[in-house]
C-alpha cells in the first residue's frame, strides 16, 4: 500500500527487463490479474482492510496457481512462518535489500516456469492416456470389422505426433520376406502411403533405427 515501496520494487524489476504491474489493494490486483495472470506475486503481508494470509490462499486457489513471495516487517515473525507454511514460495523483510529482492524474484519466476512446464506435461499425459485407453477399446470391440485395422493403426500414428510434439510421422511394418519395411500409415504428410517406395532394413535412418530395435533420437540426418 505505501507507494515509495511500490515506485521503487517496480523500477529494480523493470530494470531486470521483467513486465511489472503494482497495486495498492487485494481489489486492484484482482481486476489487473483477471486482465493479464501474474507468474509471480509480491505479497505485503500488511495490505490495509484485509487479511494477508486469506490474500495468499486466494492468489494459490487460482487454476495454475502464481509463486507467491511475501513481504513483511521483520516483528511478524508468526504470520510469516505461517504464511511460508500455508504454500508461500519465499519471504522478505521490509526494508528490502534490492540483490536479495531480485534474486528471490527471479529464481521464483525460474520454478513458476519450471512447474507450469510440468502442469502442461502432465495435462498432455493424461489426455495421451484417454485417448490409448479409447484406441485400446475400439481395437477389442471392432477386431473383425473391415478396414478397422487401417483407422486404428492411423489412430496410433496421429497420437504419436502428438506425444512427440512431431509435424509428421510414419508407421512402418517389416515385409513378409523380412527385407523391407513398408510404409503404411502417415500423419502430417499429404502423399499417400501406397506412393512410398519399400525401405531396406539395411540403409537410412529407418533401417538404422529398425536394427537398433529400441527408441532412438536422431539430431543429424
Amino acid at each position: 500500500d505505501e507507494q515509495i515501496y511500490r515506485e521503487n520494487m517496480g523500477a529494480i524489476l523493470r530494470g531486470a527487463g521483467l513486465a511489472v504491474q503494482s497495486a495498492d489493494s487485494m481489489q486492484a490486483a484482482r481486476e489487473k490479474a483477471q486482465l493479464s495472470p501474474p507468474s509471480l506475486i509480491l505479497l505485503d503481508l500488511d495490505l490495509p482492510g484485509s487479511d494477508g494470509l486469506a490474500n495468499l490462499g486466494e492468489w494459490l486457489g487460482m487454476p495454475a496457481p502464481p509463486h507467491v513471495i511475501v513481504l513483511s516487517d521483520a516483528t511478524a515473525q508468526g504470520q510469516v512462518l505461517e504464511a511460508l507454511r500455508r504454500g508461500a514460495a519465499d519471504y522478505l523483510a521490509k526494508p528490502l535489500h534490492e540483490e536479495e529482492f531480485l534474486l528471490s524474484v527471479q529464481r521464483g519466476l525460474k520454478a513458476w516456469s519450471v512447474a507450469e512446464d510440468l502442469r502442461g506435461l502432465e495435462s498432455r499425459i493424461e489426455g495421451l492416456a484417454a485417448r490409448s485407453g479409447s484406441l485400446l477399446a475400439e481395437a477389442r470391440e471392432a477386431a473383425a470389422s473391415a478396414g478397422s485395422d487401417d483407422a486404428l493403426r492411423q489412430a496410433v500414428v496421429e497420437m504419436a505426433c502428438d506425444a512427440l510434439s512431431a509435424r509428421r510421422a510414419s508407421l512402418l511394418v517389416l515385409d513378409s520376406q523380412g527385407r523391407h519395411l513398408v510404409v503404411m500409415n502417415r500423419a502430417g504428410v499429404d502423399a499417400a502411403p501406397e506412393g512410398t517406395q519399400p525401405i531396406s532394413c539395411e540403409e537410412g535412418v529407418s533401417g538404422f533405427v529398425f536394427r537398433r530395435a529400441r527408441p532412438t533420437l536422431i539430431t543429424d540426418m
